[in-house]
């Protein structure tokens, strides 16, 4: 009897040791970006900057002008132009990443085409109480507008900052207008 009880003790721990490997959390799941989740229209705060996602305008054509010419930009799917205020908190910061991430799981990049525009947020500082508008771009399938949700980081690897989530709930309702016009007021 005197060895059963070592022999016990040594199998219960044994799978106890095994049930935590098997559900302790993997490095990423660590790592991972903190999330702060709102919807088009809310103010979220974030550990390095505030953003507004103010509204979103559906195109299939992208028109601006540069070097005094008029540039036009087609998609095969549709252009998707969200308006943001954005301000750092405590230091100056650049907005360098955010995707569209569909229903399906898939994740879409901002677009960089009209890379030279002057009203791309990646392209803008943030400056503490220095309030800036701009606007993110996306390429994407029609099928993919309706339940999307953007996410906006200050880096594509952000482990353990913020990552903003915009639910971007009703916008495959919004009109697609033939040409999507930036102004120097976007």
């Amino acid at each position: 009897m005197s060895i059963l009880k070592p022999a016990a003790a040594l199998v219960l721990a044994v799978l106890a040791l095994a049930v935590m490997q098997r559900t302790a959390p993997g490095y990423a799941d660590i790592t991972r970006p903190i999330t702060v989740s709102g919807k088009l229209g809310e103010r979220l705060t974030g550990r390095q900057f505030d953003i507004r996602a103010e509204s979103v305008r559906l195109g299939r054509d992208l028109v601006y002008e540069a070097y005094g010419r008029r540039q036009t930009l087609t998609t095969n799917g549709v252009w998707a132009l969200l308006e943001v205020s954005a301000e750092a908190t405590t230091e100056s910061v650049s907005i360098i990443a955010a995707s569209w991430q569909a229903p399906n799981g898939a994740r879409y990049a901002a677009s960089k085409r009209p890379s030279t525009y002057p009203g791309m947020l990646s392209l803008q500082r943030l400056e503490p109480g220095l309030p800036k508008r701009g606007f993110i771009l996306f390429e994407l399938p029609r099928d993919q507008l309706a339940g999307g949700t953007v996410l906006i980081a200050r880096t594509e690897f952000a482990p353990l900052d913020t990552e903003f989530a915009f639910h971007m709930d009703g916008i495959d309702t919004l009109p697609l207008q033939g040409e999507l016009v930036l102004t120097a007021d976007d």
